[in-house]
C-alpha cells in the first residue's frame, strides 16, 4: 500500500450578502493505493486519521488493461503486405531512414 499526505484549506461555510464571511477549515488529504477486496470492500488504515471524525472518501479505480505477451504479436501483421518481398522492402526502407 502506497501512502502520501497533503494539507490545504477549503471554505467551510460562506454566508451570502454584502458582509460575506468565510471560515477556513484545514483539510488533510491522505492518499493510499489499496487493493479492492471481494465484494467491493476497501480498507483504509492510517494512524493520521482522527478517531470519531467524519471523512469524505473518493475512490478512483484504474481501468484494467489486458496484458499482452510478445507472442501475441506473431501473425498480427499477416496480410499487411502483398508478399514477402514487399514486406522486406518496407523494412529496409524504414531501416535506411533511421540511418539518415
Amino acid at each position: 500500500m502506497r501512502t502520501g499526505r497533503t494539507t490545504g484549506t477549503t471554505p467551510d461555510s460562506i454566508q451570502k450578502g454584502s458582509s460575506a464571511r468565510s471560515e477556513e477549515a484545514t483539510v488533510t488529504a491522505i492518499k493510499q493505493t489499496v487493493t479492492i477486496q471481494p465484494g467491493g470492500r476497501i480498507e483504509v488504515v492510517s494512524g493520521e486519521l482522527p478517531e470519531g471524525r467524519e471523512a469524505e472518501v473518493i475512490i478512483l479505480v484504474d481501468e484494467a488493461r489486458p496484458t499482452r505477451r510478445f507472442t501475441d504479436f506473431i501473425g498480427a501483421g499477416q496480410g499487411l503486405y502483398p508478399d514477402i518481398q514487399a514486406a522486406d522492402r518496407a523494412i529496409r526502407e524504414e531501416r535506411d531512414a533511421w540511418g539518415s
